[in-house]
């Protein structure tokens, strides 16, 4: 078991003295487009994904796929375009209001862990709509402010 935790540190550490590298050195360039669709793809396979379909024509936010969508699309866009939402991410964004209105009709996102699953989806509720008010003007809207009082 050390030894493996070793081989991580090691490994980790030589991945970040890569990472210290110019982008001239290396000859990679940041591309948003490419990053955006890649984004996209991902959240439409998971708001169509059997396994992430939860009540009232719901999905559930997972930490790994969704959550990073929410937070990291909305700041991504080729250069020179004009910030527009995605159709994956109004989806999003949609589910989580829909979640927000009916919180005391909709089930948790898991039934054998009842509290946890409702307290983390209310963090991940106010988290994705209040970046989204954000990136919209910056005024709280009713469902993110309906959002604080479910936590």
């Amino acid at each position: 078991m050390r030894a493996a935790c070793w081989a991580l540190v090691l490994a980790g550490a030589a991945l970040l003295g890569g990472c210290s590298h110019s982008q001239a050195a290396t000859g990679y360039s940041w591309n948003a487009g490419a990053a955006a669709k890649y984004l996209d793809q991902c959240e439409a396979k998971w708001e169509t994904w059997p396994g992430a379909a939860r009540d009232n024509g719901t999905f559930c936010i997972s930490c790994q796929t969704a959550l990073s969508c929410a937070l990291s699309r909305p700041v991504i866009q080729a250069p020179g375009e004009e910030r527009t939402a995605s159709a994956e991410e109004s989806k999003l964004i949609e589910d989580v209001r829909k979640r927000v209105r009916l919180w005391q009709q909709v089930g948790p996102y898991y039934w054998g862990k009842f509290d946890e699953s409702r307290e983390t989806e209310a963090a991940l509720n106010v988290l994705i709509l209040a970046t989204s008010d954000a990136q919209n003007g910056g005024s709280l809207s009713l469902d993110t402010r309906t959002a604080f009082d479910n936590i």
